[in-house]
């Protein structure tokens, strides 16, 4: 079974870890209690896709430590109309 995050990016995120790169796409998810923000770590984006206001689908991996989700990009992203 395969997981998708997909919508608009609303901002994306650089920061450099262990003298790398890591890119995320951020993704608002508003809701009658406010508003939340999803970050997806970009693995690599070859079509460059990663940008705001770009609707996208990505697979991704699910995972938890010290009782926080992370999402990892986990294949080809794809543009959404």
């Amino acid at each position: 079974m395969k997981f998708y995050v997909q919508g608009k990016i609303f901002s994306v995120r650089k920061r450099v870890s262990d003298e790398k790169e890591v890119v995320y796409a951020q993704f608002l998810q508003k809701n009658e209690n406010g508003a939340s923000i999803t970050d997806v770590k970009i693995v690599e984006d070859p079509q460059g896709l990663i940008k705001e206001e770009q609707s996208v689908r990505i697979p991704i991996k699910i995972s938890t430590y010290n009782n926080k989700v992370f999402y990892t990009q986990n294949g080809q992203i794809e543009a959404v109309k």
